[in-house]
């Protein structure tokens, strides 16, 4: 497959994976988006690779909608949505993900270790771009 003018929407891209798929998936020519909660990182990674970058709460509905319409807008039809797990700070009386990864043996992560709400964000962002997926060409992973 061409990535040539293909927009790919990828959440999380502000930061690790995310951002490096940003990075490789632009370099091909995509139309690259992408969605997080902290503008800056993704200013960031957009001023690098020439993306799109909306920050949103991708955990209210609402929200990630308005995003993707302004994202389709922008973009074109999306025929591929990648949802990476962010490590955001933790709030008040939670550890984050990085705090924890220190406690455990290097590589290993555990799915528990993953925030509720980013497995939230994950799958509220890609059932928002399934159903407007609507070719064959699109794929949501």
């Amino acid at each position: 497959m061409s990535w040539a003018g293909k927009h790919v929407v990828i959440k999380g891209g502000g930061s690790g994976l995310g951002a490096e798929l940003a990075r490789r998936i632009a370099a091909h020519d995509a139309r690259v988006t992408i969605l997080g909660h902290r503008i800056e990182p993704l200013q960031d990674v957009a001023r690098e690779t020439g993306t799109a970058a909306f920050a949103c709460d991708v955990t209210d509905r609402a929200s990630l909608d308005r995003t993707i319409n302004r994202a389709i807008a922008q973009q074109g039809e999306i025929v591929l949505a990648l949802a990476t797990a962010g490590a955001a700070p933790s709030q008040p009386g939670r550890e984050s993900l990085p705090a924890r990864r220190q406690r455990m043996r290097p590589g290993l992560i555990r799915f528990s270790d993953v925030a509720p709400e980013t497995m939230q964000g994950m799958a509220e962002t890609l059932d928002a771009v399934a159903h407007r997926l609507d070719n064959k060409e699109s794929q949501v992973e």
